[in-house]
């Protein structure tokens, strides 16, 4: 068997990246939306292009960035379903972090 990796640092190192990708995000002055927010034009509310985008002079917060990445899969899409994926990450990494 070769000892040549499909990717590096082998397994491990796949392991590693995939739980950082999972660790708590920071919120800078950025939040989702409230728990009263009003659903309906939520569901009416398309997702541009530029949700993808950061914007210039804003915190640069591991939230900014995941909020981007995950934007870039709705992009079409209702703000409703874009609001539903954000909070499953958000729930995914605040679970992880309560295992510690």
């Amino acid at each position: 068997m070769s000892d040549d990796l499909t990717y590096p640092g082998g397994l491990a190192a796949l392991t590693e990246r995939f739980e950082l990708r999972r660790d708590p995000v920071e919120f800078g002055t950025e939040a989702l939306a409230g728990v009263d927010v009003d659903l309906l034009p939520l569901s009416e509310q398309i997702v541009s292009a530029s949700a993808t985008q950061t914007i210039e002079g804003a915190s640069n917060t591991s939230w900014t960035r995941k909020r981007s990445q995950i934007a870039r899969e709705f992009v079409g899409l209702s703000h409703l379903s874009f609001l539903n994926a954000q909070l499953i990450a958000n729930l995914r990494a605040t679970r992880r972090k309560a295992r510690k």
